[in-house]
């Protein structure tokens, strides 16, 4: 848990430094992962990975950076 954590402190440094909108990207991907569930579930594929349904798109995180 503590290297878990370190790792997210050193990549909000990281994106601190290079004047990322970090916030903003957070929100942008948070919502993209929702976008993945159906009626409240994730879409398990065989071997339990998450799977995307149609016409999930991929978070656009240009604009943060």
């Amino acid at each position: 848990l503590d290297a878990l954590c370190d790792s997210e402190v050193t990549g909000n440094g990281i994106a601190y430094l290079a004047d990322f909108d970090k916030n903003g990207a957070d929100k942008e991907v948070l919502a993209s992962n929702d976008s993945k569930l159906v009626d409240g579930k994730p879409v398990l594929l065989p071997g339990g990975k998450i799977g995307k349904p149609e016409g999930w798109k991929a978070p656009e995180l240009e604009k943060f950076v």
